[in-house]
């Protein structure tokens, strides 16, 4: 397949994967018809690869069964939203190869990993706002002496003491007889947005996201995870 129809391919669910992470960040809701435009699109896609004799049946089908197998599960758990499991199985579809980059896994495998690594840098910059604050002798676990060293240490990666909630935050505590504790739970509506001051709150950026950044990075730089491999 020539890398400028790869390239089109990869810009045209570009646009439906951005679409759909700006919506979900505004209104924390992604609309049916963002998927549904982008399976259209996808049809005359798969006419010109059959016709062209590029269609690898095989890899798509490899590709959409492992996107289903992956997501699926990680939907069922409160990981992955239905907007999510949809992306990923159209990106399987969209990119079930991808032979101008050197990959350990299938390109759905590949953007899942990436996204899934990305996302980590929330996990780091949590801890350091945490050991920043720490140093600064501030008192970040006040109000919070019920709770277990190691529930505090994790609440440490998860999130972070706001005196001030602004941006994208989730609560990461409730009232438990009549004491505050950690919430760790990821079942929480996504909707649920924090307010008010001095609040443990974790960072709550649609997944959809880090998706799309994954599939970006996947395209310009490669598989972070064969990335990883070569430094070794």
């Amino acid at each position: 397949m020539d890398l400028d129809f790869t390239s089109m391919k990869f810009l045209v669910f570009l646009g439906f994967l951005s679409f759909a992470s700006i919506q979900d960040v505004r209104s924390r809701y992604i609309s049916d018809i963002i998927w549904i435009i982008a399976g259209i699109f996808l049809i005359p896609i798969l006419f010109f690869e059959v016709i062209t004799g590029s269609f690898n049946l095989f890899a798509t089908i490899l590709s959409v069964t492992l996107a289903v197998a992956i997501a699926y599960p990680l939907s069922r758990i409160g990981f992955l939203g239905g907007a999510d499991v949809f992306a990923i199985v159209l990106l399987a579809l969209y990119m079930p190869t991808l032979e101008s980059k050197k990959l350990l896994a299938l390109p759905v495998v590949a953007v899942i990993a990436n996204a899934s690594i990305l996302s980590l840098t929330e996990i780091c910059v949590n801890f350091s706002r945490n050991v920043s604050m720490l140093l600064q002798s501030k008192n970040i676990f006040h109000g919070f002496e019920g709770e277990t060293m190691h529930r505090k240490i994790l609440a440490m990666f998860l999130g972070h003491r706001s005196e001030e909630v602004k941006g994208l935050f989730l609560p990461m505590e409730r009232i438990d007889n009549g004491r505050r504790c950690f919430n760790f739970s990821i079942g929480r509506a996504s909707s649920d947005f924090a307010r008010g001051s001095d609040i443990w709150v974790t960072p709550a950026l649609p997944f959809i996201v880090y998706i799309t950044a994954g599939y970006i990075f996947l395209f310009l730089i490669g598989d972070l995870l064969h990335l990883f491999k070569s430094f070794n």
